[in-house]
């Protein structure tokens, strides 16, 4: 009974490192929840803060310390302010403020504490229109922290991006990266597909940025185009979506499909899974639905029809650029 343990320290640093992270979480609610960060960007003492937010004079100045410790906030001599990282982040007005994207996380986290009841009685079911028209402005706010920036890298280095005149994003929702490209190729026509939902949700006046509204599974996607680019949604690792895809481009045509294809399982599969679309059966691993291919099986079938020209590793995702070699594959 008193001899060491195999495995104990493993097991308190899995622990430790768990509710540390959920104390990290709930610390950075609460500080939103107060407005702290607002606050804070005029540099504030502790008692005009206490008189402001009628909190506990104690309690806020051990957790005003502990945002410092955080790197969210500085103090200089009885001084409180933003940091760098909270400035950007998490004010509003930041044009990379992070803040509903992070309740939306947050919310997401609460289904967690009611996870044994969900097994029970099966996931929340959405209509996806509906769940992407109240999530694309946050989706539109994830991407500008490093995601779009790494795309229009690789992208905009292509003379075949520098050479195009018509642009296809398809599931494009937010419209960010239909407007960099545009940005980058002076020349170049986007047009964003996405459902209805979304598009009535983010349509915007642009004299080189068109919507097309429509279930890209079921409508026509247009035609004549120089690049289609797709990135994190459906059509990406489905293979009934290829052909489709290969008849809306040009010959020589560029299709840059940027795609999660999960590894090893994780628990990030498991809140895939706590929730489902109406009418569409999702996948058991992250990011994927019941017809998608495995990174190999895809590549196969896309080989039927396009010549796949450079396959990137990304931080989070892979990208997969291919070129319509021809307007008559053999398999068709």
């Amino acid at each position: 009974m008193f001899e060491r343990v195999e495995g104990a320290e493993d097991f308190l640093n899995f622990i430790n490192s768990a509710l540390d992270g959920a104390r990290r979480i709930y610390a950075l609610k609460a500080a939103i929840d107060l407005n702290i960060f607002e606050i804070l960007k005029k540099p504030s003492t502790l008692d005009e803060l206490v008189e402001k937010l009628n909190c506990d004079r104690k309690l806020l100045k051990v957790f005003l310390d502990a945002l410092c410790s955080l790197k969210l906030l500085e103090k200089q001599e009885d001084l409180y302010k933003c940091s760098n990282l909270s400035l950007n982040f998490l004010t509003s007005l930041s044009p990379y403020s992070q803040i509903e994207t992070l309740k939306n996380q947050i919310n997401s986290l609460e289904s967690w504490r009611n996870l044994a009841e969900i097994f029970k009685r099966g996931p929340v079911v959405f209509k996806p229109g509906e769940f992407f028209r109240k999530r694309i402005k946050v989706l539109a706010k994830s991407c500008l922290l490093g995601e779009l920036q790494e795309v229009l890298e690789i992208v905009s280095s292509l003379q075949e991006f520098r050479d195009a005149r018509k642009l296809l994003d398809l599931g494009g929702g937010h419209g960010l990266y239909a407007i960099a490209f545009t940005t980058l190729n002076k020349k170049i026509e986007a047009y964003v597909f996405d459902l209805p939902e979304v598009v009535e949700e983010v349509r915007f006046e642009s004299e080189r940025v068109k919507f097309i509204a429509g279930d890209f599974f079921k409508d026509d996607i247009g035609s004549g185009y120089d690049i289609v680019f797709s990135s994190f949604n459906p059509a990406g690792k489905n293979a009934k979506m290829i052909e489709k895809i290969y008849k809306s481009l040009n010959c020589n045509g560029l299709y840059i499909n940027r795609q999660v294809f999960a590894d090893e399982p994780s628990l990030l599969d498991v809140e895939w899974n706590l929730w489902k679309f109406e009418g569409i059966e999702k996948g058991e691993r992250v990011y994927s639905f019941s017809e998608d291919l495995s990174f190999e099986d895809y590549l196969k079938e896309l080989e039927k029809f396009f010549k796949v020209e450079k396959v990137v590793k990304l931080k989070r995702s892979t990208m997969i650029i291919s070129r319509k070699v021809t307007s008559s594959p053999s398999s068709l």
